[in-house]
């Protein structure tokens, strides 16, 4: 290739470039410019994520965040950090929000004397947001300085003392209830314990969320407050009745769902709940009396009898020792446990429950 047009190409490259460089230089003061028009019209920087009015606007600033927090050191140039500051922009906005519920609240104990919002049409969202303050302390989840901060102005992070009254008041007719009743299933639809029966599904869901104070959940508990609604109880009794059966028939509460499914996905539901703190001690203890294993992991057929090694002599067999004689030999034989299984016309737990003096091992 002749020399100068080698030159030429790498000036025109050059060119292009440079021509790249400028462009996004001024595309950028151009954004720039429309935010500060942002800012004189709003009052800030914080463009929302979906403004329909303000698109690429809106994109454009997200961009900036995502650059300044992906490679805050090198990849923006300090003078863009530095004009975009100078114009109030917020690189973290929610702590930015966190703030302007602050100062929310600050109005609001100005107007009224406290920081107890109570829930109404006007004041719902800070209400909310003064609830979400209170359970993030329970949980240990407030930074330290937000709490210095709440504490500051007054703010109680323990319950204000009109709602616990109110709780001890729903509580009292519970207990009236139960008296009258014999039960804690207050139905939410029943006209005249509506508003109890509301309170009652309240108390459900934060113990579902692991909201509920202790000593609530004590005091309910010590009631024998039903954690699952008038239906669910029933459902969880029927199935429990089934677990009863089960259990008296093959002598253990492993529901394999070759056999029944719908059992066995309630006694895997049951092992969900307990992992995850949402089964009820009562619920527990019945289980565990009836020999409930919590961490029962699934079995393949072919090889269960081989794996076999924690068989406990005294278990009685529902097979006759001539069918318990003719499964050992079939299995000496090579055959499969679901085989010998179908040959018996039995499932395979009921060969590994026979009473093996020494389990004949797999070929």
């Amino acid at each position: 290739m002749p020399r100068s047009l080698h030159s030429g190409r790498q000036k025109s490259s050059q060119a292009r470039g440079q021509e790249t460089v400028i462009t996004h230089a001024a595309q950028w003061a151009i954004m720039f410019r429309e935010l500060k028009k942002y800012k004189k019209k709003h009052g800030h920087c914080n463009v929302p994520g979906r403004d329909k009015e303000n698109p690429q606007l809106s994109a454009w600033v997200n961009r900036q965040r995502q650059t300044y927090r992906g490679t805050k050191r090198s990849g923006m140039p300090r003078e863009k950090i530095a004009q975009l500051e100078a114009l109030g922009f917020v690189w973290h906005p929610w702590a930015t929000r966190w703030e302007a519920w602050l100062g929310e609240l600050k109005a609001y104990k100005v107007r009224h004397g406290h920081c107890n919002v109570p829930w109404g049409e006007e004041n719902s969202p800070l209400a909310a947001w003064v609830d979400g303050q209170r359970r993030y302390y329970r949980n240990n989840q407030l930074a330290p300085e937000r709490v210095q901060r709440l504490l500051a102005i007054g703010f109680s992070l323990s319950e204000p003392p009109a709602r616990s009254v109110l709780w001890d008041t729903k509580f009292l007719r519970l207990q009236a209830y139960k008296k009258a009743h014999g039960h804690c299933n207050v139905s939410a639809n029943s006209g005249e314990h509506t508003r109890l029966g509301q309170w009652c599904h309240t108390q459900r869901r934060l113990f579902q969320h692991h909201t509920l104070a202790p000593d609530r959940f004590r005091r309910l508990e010590g009631l024998g407050f039903q954690w699952q609604a008038s239906g669910h109880a029933r459902r969880w009794e029927q199935r429990f009745g089934q677990l009863q059966s089960f259990r008296e028939i093959h002598g253990h509460c492993n529901v394999p769902a070759s056999l029944d499914q719908p059992l066995c996905s309630w006694v895997r539901t049951q092992r969900q709940k307990f992992r995850k703190n949402l089964l009820p001690q009562n619920l527990i203890g019945r289980l565990n009396a009836l020999g409930f294993v919590w961490n029962a992991k699934p079995t393949n057929p072919d090889n269960a009898l081989a794996k076999f090694r924690g068989f406990r002599s005294g278990r009685k067999s529902i097979l006759t020792a001539a069918q318990i004689a003719r499964a050992r030999s079939l299995l000496k034989e090579g055959k499969s446990l679901n085989a010998v299984a179908a040959a018996l016309k039995c499932h395979y737990t009921t060969i590994i429950r026979a009473q093996f003096s020494s389990p004949p091992k797999l070929n």
